[in-house]
């Protein structure tokens, strides 16, 4: 359980949590006292392993990648499963055969499932006093540099 690093004070921490790929969980504090209430009480409905998960996640990813512009085949697939078993449990499934039914019929839940697969950490666009440095000093002084006809190319790290 991590808190929302875009609402934290210091979002290193919080944005160092999510990186490892561990945090099932990114909630603002005063929601945490619930979700860890929740878990425990819902603890005995915890989807179970099956030994079709991994083929039924197979399924899942490429409805993912068929149904959306993203592809996360190069990612650990353990993570996926972890994340998937997690969402599929929030949503009252006991397995993910039935999560994957659901995902089918449910264009919005395959959405949030593929934002819980990316990892937002970034805080690049939230600092206002540097991105404004970028747009009004850094990038005219490159496209000065252009000769004509030339384009701008930028490779983003991340």
């Amino acid at each position: 359980m991590v808190r929302n690093p875009e609402t934290s004070e210091f979002s290193s921490m919080p944005a160092h949590a999510l990186a490892t790929g561990m945090a099932d969980f990114v909630l603002e504090p005063e929601r945490m006292p619930e979700a860890i209430e929740s878990c425990v009480k819902n603890a005995e409905q915890v989807l179970t392993e099956s030994r079709d998960d991994e083929k039924t996640l197979g399924s899942i990813m490429e409805l993912v990648r068929q149904k959306t512009p993203l592809d996360f085949s190069d990612y650990k697939q353990s993570t996926i499963l972890r994340r998937t078993r997690r969402r599929a449990a929030q949503g009252n499934f006991t397995s993910l055969k039935t999560y994957l039914a659901f995902l089918t019929e449910t264009p919005e839940e395959l959405n949030a499932l593929t934002k819980d697969f990316l990892i937002s950490v970034t805080s690049f666009f939230r600092d206002p006093e540097a991105f404004e440095f970028i747009r009004t000093l850094v990038i005219p002084r490159l496209l000065e540099k252009l000769l004509p006809g030339e384009e701008l190319k930028i490779w983003v790290a991340g």
